[in-house]
């Protein structure tokens, strides 16, 4: 993601990349999940659970820690598969 963009141009950038990716991968032999987290990410320690939303970008912060914990656990989850969430606190 790139650095320093709206988050309105940080949405469309990645809007892009989604499908860009959801179209080169559509008879691909493996599975993908691409987390789509806000557009702001602190480097501080832990704050809340995030949750994976399908409708829209979370308005508020989350951490580097969070998200990477959110991804790690993504693997387990099959119904996230071949999707591109946003990623957002729990409970929101």
């Amino acid at each position: 993601m790139a650095v320093s963009k709206t988050s309105r141009g940080t949405k469309k950038e990645q809007d892009r990349i989604v499908n860009y990716i959801s179209n080169q991968t559509k008879n691909a032999h493996f599975n993908y999940i691409i987390t789509r987290p806000s557009t702001s990410i602190w480097d501080k320690p832990s704050r809340k659970k995030l949750a994976a939303s399908k409708s829209q970008p979370g308005p508020f912060p989350i951490t580097n820690t969070d998200l990477a914990e959110f991804t790690l656990n993504a693997l387990k989850m099959q119904k996230i598969y071949n999707t591109c969430p946003y990623v957002v606190q729990d409970g929101i």
